[in-house]
């Protein structure tokens, strides 16, 4: 027996929102499409929608941008350490995860990170 799509889309929020990590879509473009939660300081509302690169401190985009496009180009995972801009100052060495999601044409990429006592 399955949910109602209508039903799954909840119970999946939910999973999403408590996870300790923080999971990001980002479309082939670097466009924020969905996070699951955001740091003390930040608006959920203001993020999604907005290009990725905006969180990342200046000078290191174009490492992201080679994570983004070796994810869509090869369908493989990847992962760097990014140093984020965040309320509470820098964090330098924070460990990105990009993946494909889907087996179609790419279209929409998923990066999670973790925040641990490096990030």
């Amino acid at each position: 027996m399955s949910l109602p799509i209508d039903a799954d889309a909840a119970a999946l929020g939910k999973v999403l929102t408590s996870l300790p990590v923080f999971v990001l879509l980002i479309d082939r473009a670097g466009t924020i499409r969905y996070i699951n939660r955001v740091e003390p300081g930040f608006d959920a509302r203001e993020v999604v929608g907005s290009p990725a690169e905006s969180y990342l401190v200046p000078g290191s985009t174009e490492v992201f941008e080679a994570a983004l496009r070796s994810v869509f180009d090869t369908g493989e995972p990847t992962e760097y350490d990014a140093e984020l801009p965040m309320p509470d100052g820098p964090r330098r060495g924070t460990p990105l995860e990009y993946s494909r999601i889907g087996t179609g044409p790419p279209s929409r990429a998923s990066s999670w990170w973790r925040r641990t006592s490096r990030s």
